[in-house]
């Protein structure tokens, strides 16, 4: 069976625009890995949910990616790009409904993160909004809680902050590669 672990072929897989980490589930549970879509692009119009408007854009995809381009900038900027399939990848966010395929991965996961929570909400919250998130972060990372959030302005800015501010770890997750 090939390696599930072929970076060039997820990240190539990742960046079809309009579908998602649980439709890419869909297409590796079908195929059985991530070369096969890609060299199968015929046989997507056997699979129901594989619209021919999706079915091009995957042949397409495959065309015009140069995902080793993608591990190189990944490389210069010591980022560890990680899949779903890999040991490294975190247990907490594997078992959530529609986990991402690949994580973009600057800095370090740690087995302590296991201990985690994540703390998001509005770009415009209220002065109170903001206060809570960040005292409610201070507090949770003092007692050696992972705050987990996703670098947006508002409560996620706030959660970090509070994590910070009392030299806790937090890590911020971002909803897009490169």
């Amino acid at each position: 069976m090939p390696d599930l672990n072929d970076l060039k072929s997820l990240v190539t897989l990742n960046r079809i625009e309009g579908f998602g980490a649980t439709g890419l589930r869909k297409l590796l549970d079908f195929f059985g890995s991530p070369q096969d879509i890609l060299q199968n692009a015929d046989k997507l119009a056997k699979i129901p949910a594989i619209t021919p408007r999706l079915a091009d854009r995957i042949v397409r995809i495959k065309k015009e990616s140069n995902p080793s381009r993608e591990l190189e900038l990944a490389a210069k900027e010591h980022i560890r790009i990680v899949s779903i399939f890999d040991e490294s990848y975190p247990a907490n966010l594997k078992n959530i409904f529609s986990p991402p395929i690949l994580l973009y991965v600057k800095g370090e996961l740690l087995a302590e993160d296991i201990a985690s929570i994540a703390i998001v909400g509005s770009r415009r919250p209220t002065l109170y909004g903001r206060f809570r998130a960040e005292n409610l972060a201070a507090d949770l990372a003092s007692k050696g809680m992972t705050v987990v959030s996703g670098m947006a302005r508002g409560i996620d800015t706030a959660s970090h902050n509070g994590a910070l501010k009392v030299k806790g770890r937090t890590i911020a997750v971002l909803g897009s590669g490169l």
